[in-house]
């Protein structure tokens, strides 16, 4: 099954909690997984439940839900502004196939976010721990409000990150 193109990038979009349908290329990044910025903690909280960690310090607060051993979501909030950043938490496979999950999620967000040119930093490392030869590797959209996508390799934990922010975020 995860052979077939099309069902690789239909688990990843269910993966990343994203459409599966093919969407039209944006130009705006709008907001973190089907909410828009300035979404409120209520409407969090009614579309994924009951939080694994409900966190609030000073006008932050971080919700943040559990999916599998190594993936899940991350809300971050800011009183009076609803929803300002999010961060989707991906396991990332060892050894050849890191390299091509990277590839997956990055081809995934260049489909959504097609009208934005993204920059690309990777650093090379020959260690066994490294992702299809980089020790480092992110990518980054960014449009011109500020509001961004920064698609980050983490070797040490094996995972992707996806981290949203909006212009107003202080995450």
């Amino acid at each position: 099954m995860f052979r077939h193109p099309s069902c690789a990038r239909l688990l990843l979009a269910l993966a990343l909690g994203l459409p599966a349908r093919a969407a039209r290329a944006q130009d705006q990044i709008s907001g973190f997984v089907g909410f828009d910025w300035g979404t409120t903690r209520d409407a969090i909280l009614a579309r994924f439940g009951k939080p694994r960690e409900d966190m609030q310090q000073d006008s932050l607060e971080r919700i943040s839900y559990v999916q599998g051993p190594d993936s899940g979501y991350l809300f971050g909030l800011v009183r009076g502004r609803g929803l300002v950043a999010g961060i989707r938490i991906l396991p990332l496979p060892a050894g050849n196939r890191c390299g091509a999950a990277v590839q997956a999620a990055k081809d995934h967000l260049a489909r959504q976010f097609g009208r934005l040119t993204p920059v690309e930093t990777m650093t090379r490392d020959s260690s066994a721990g490294s992702c299809d030869g980089y020790k480092e590797w992110n990518v980054l959209w960014r449009e011109a409000s500020g509001n961004r996508v920064l698609l980050s390799v983490d070797n040490a934990r094996h995972r992707l990150y996806v981290n949203y922010s909006s212009r107003l975020s202080p995450y």
